[in-house]
């Protein structure tokens, strides 16, 4: 992930809000609570599950996520874990501090996953090149019969769709008035830094196409509009056969 990869580390040492640190804003705190619920029935997570969080940040999800499986290992640059293990620390989890692009497969110990999250990390990509290089490393650690999530993708055409909306320009005047709101201090960049992989529906339908050729079974799947994004994101699950 190179410089983008340096910057989000940057992003959790300069500011101290959980919310902010991970890429939104301090206004979809609540809506940010929804995020658990929707992963845990797009996964199918069971108690018995090992799950792999790539992206993990400040353990927005991984911490909740962790008192419902058996074992969970979260992947992510190391001031970024620094800041989870002082929110929480568990005893059925591991943390690996590293660029996930960079990591070779023998960190993992050999293991395999049930369950893999990837969730709002793809757009940081810097090319389709790395974004498809990410999640072939990504199934290569996914365990037959299991689910993998590539969650939270920011696709431009479906933010145009509902722009170009009645129900869109409504909410735009919402969302308008409640930035105005935010209180100061540093912006993050919420869907794309500039030289990263643009998310649209023909990449959408190749990350399907992608997955399908690697033998696993692919879906789109909407985002609930209560989610913080969910009005112009999507989801894609694949499952691997047994």
């Amino acid at each position: 992930m190179g410089s983008e990869y340096e910057n989000y580390g940057k992003r959790a040492e300069g500011d101290s809000d959980p919310t902010r640190a991970v890429g939104r804003y301090y206004c979809q705190r609540l809506a940010e609570r929804l995020i658990v619920q929707d992963v845990v029935e797009k996964l199918q997570i069971k108690p018995t599950d090992r799950l792999l969080e790539i992206g993990c940040g400040v353990g927005t999800l991984l911490i909740p996520l962790a008192f419902l499986v058996e074992d969970i290992w979260g992947v992510d640059h190391p001031a970024m874990l620094e800041r989870l293990t002082k929110r929480c620390s568990f005893e059925n989890g591991r943390l690996i501090a590293g660029d996930f692009l960079e990591l070779d497969k023998s960190c993992f110990d050999g293991r395999s996953f049930e369950k893999i999250l990837i969730y709002s990390v793809l757009h940081c990509l810097p090319d389709e090149e790395s974004y498809f290089r990410f999640m072939e490393n990504a199934i290569n650690l996914l365990a037959p019969g299991g689910r993998i999530l590539f969650g939270d993708l920011p696709n431009i055409d479906r933010k145009r769709r509902f722009s170009e909306s009645e129900s869109g320009k409504r909410f735009e005047n919402e969302w308008n008035s409640l930035r105005a709101l935010e209180p100061e201090g540093p912006d993050v960049p919420v869907e794309y830094s500039e030289g990263s992989v643009i998310v649209n529906d023909s990449l959408i339908l190749s990350t399907l196409e992608f997955l399908r050729s690697r033998g696993l079974d692919a879906y789109i799947e909407p985002q609930d509009s209560a989610l913080p994004f969910g009005n112009t994101r999507e989801d894609i699950w694949a499952s691997k056969q047994r």
